[in-house]
């Protein structure tokens, strides 16, 4: 398994935008900031054993990725829209990866965890796809296997 995170650099009026027009700029980015190192912390322990790369929206030119996690792969999103980036997040995993199955999950999900992540990734033992849903009727992780 493979999990891939969707993330953003932690730059005041960059991050948490809808939340940034109601508390400001700046505790918008320190409340995104404080969510991804929970989410990326816990991935980052050695008995967790779950490869984990990040897919940045940009340059990350501040060095936060780099200084904070500089154990993780860090690869740019392209696309014009978020299915898109997604979708060629996705094949260049299963080129990079092959045979392995794929989990993508967005930065600011504050319940993800590892064991939440073996849950998906079992579950595409008998299925090409899974999907984590949210109370709000979206959902948080897409998870698909290598369909080569």
């Amino acid at each position: 398994m493979q999990q891939l995170i969707f993330a953003k650099p932690p730059i005041p009026g960059k991050v948490k935008t809808r939340l940034a027009a109601f508390t400001g700029n700046q505790f918008a980015t320190d409340l995104y900031r404080a969510i991804l190192e929970d989410v990326l912390s816990a991935f980052c322990f050695p008995s967790v054993n779950i490869p984990l790369s990040l897919y940045l929206t940009e340059e990350d030119h501040t060095g936060y990725f780099a200084n904070r996690f500089p154990e993780l792969p860090i690869y740019l999103q392209s696309g014009s829209d978020l299915g898109m980036r997604m979708g060629k997040a996705f094949l260049e995993s299963f080129a990079r990866w092959p045979g392995q199955p794929i989990l993508l999950t967005g930065s600011d999900i504050p319940s993800y965890s590892p064991d939440l992540a073996r849950q998906a990734a079992a579950l595409l033992n008998e299925a090409d796809c899974v999907l984590i849903p949210t109370r709000d009727g979206g959902y948080c992780t897409i998870g698909f296997r290598d369909p080569g």
